[in-house]
């Protein structure tokens, strides 16, 4: 079977469930929308979380893409970059639980966190800050990370 590499934005989504908006409001977040956001607000949104339930998901569309592929039985892998922290351990756990090659690189900022909040009419709004994820430089990869593969699923923002 033909192997699949995916390379984009290595990203953990915390998932927050929602009874009412008044979190929204408190964020001064517009409902449905997606931000791209700083590590201080991502730290602000994190402090603000706290005694909420969340819930973690590896996240980005090229690692969810891959993901997919290996719940369907396919051989692949994934080119990306995350932080030296738990969020970082928890995207690469999970891609190993699932079956999917590491080829993920370690970068200084924190992980890349999406955090999505879901309103009880399952409206979504999402801040998203990149981190590390977004600091990925060609001169990180190598052709080893690529040998073996038949196909490239790059993430489109990337390119």
């Amino acid at each position: 079977m033909d192997k699949i590499v995916g390379m984009g934005n290595a990203l953990v989504d915390v998932l927050v469930p929602l009874q009412n908006d008044l979190k929204l409001d408190e964020l001064n977040l517009p409902k449905g929308s997606m931000q791209l956001i700083n590590n201080d607000q991502r730290l602000a949104i994190n402090k603000s979380l706290t005694g909420i339930r969340t819930y973690l998901a590896t996240g980005g569309s090229a690692a969810n893409t891959m993901l997919g592929l290996s719940c369907l039985g396919a051989s692949v892998a994934f080119i990306g970059k995350t932080g030296k922290d738990d969020y970082g351990n928890f995207f690469r756990e999970s891609f190993q639980k699932n079956g999917i090659s590491d080829k993920i690189l370690s970068g200084e900022m924190a992980t890349g966190v999406a955090s999505t909040f879901i309103s009880a009419d399952g409206e979504r709004t999402f801040c998203t800050y990149l981190g590390s994820a977004a600091t990925l430089k060609a001169e990180e990869l190598s052709l080893e990370m690529f040998k073996g593969y038949t196909y490239l699923f790059i993430e489109g923002y990337l390119v």
